[in-house]
């Protein structure tokens, strides 16, 4: 009898815990160790911005420095796609100086990709961190 009422009342549990606590955690990244879901390598340019965890800032902005065009371009690409993320990290990203890094891109004769990422991304850096007035 107790299983046949927890069992009718399972869906209204689910539904309390997530309005408390956000919605369940996908099986990956439940099983996936943490320093696997934050290696910058697993996020590709089809990879959803809110899915890129924003405490792999500190990371993409080593990655950003790095001699490597291609890292560069891969942490240039993930840092914009943080910052088209509904909650952008847009003081993080300042924190790491990384606006001088893409500013210092835009100037790369490495790479056309790169030029374009960190133009991008400047423009959505200015855009979150410029206060908003009401549009109407």
């Amino acid at each position: 009898r107790a299983l046949a009422m927890y069992l009718g009342q399972e869906e209204e549990l689910i539904e309390e815990l997530e309005r408390k606590f956000g919605p369940e955690p996908s099986p990956d990244a439940v099983h996936t160790p943490r320093a696997k879901r934050e290696d910058p390598a697993r996020f590709d340019r089809s990879a959803e911005p809110n899915a890129i965890p924003q405490s792999m800032v500190p990371a993409l902005a080593q990655m950003c420095r790095s001699v490597d065009v291609s890292e560069r371009v891969h942490a240039t690409m993930l840092l914009r796609k943080l910052l088209m993320a509904d909650e952008p990290p847009a003081f993080a990203i300042v924190s790491e100086s990384l606006a001088n890094a893409f500013a210092d891109h835009l100037d790369s004769p490495d790479s056309d990709e790169l030029r374009f990422e960190a133009a991008w991304a400047l423009c959505l850096l200015a855009f979150t961190s410029a206060p908003h007035g009401d549009l109407q």
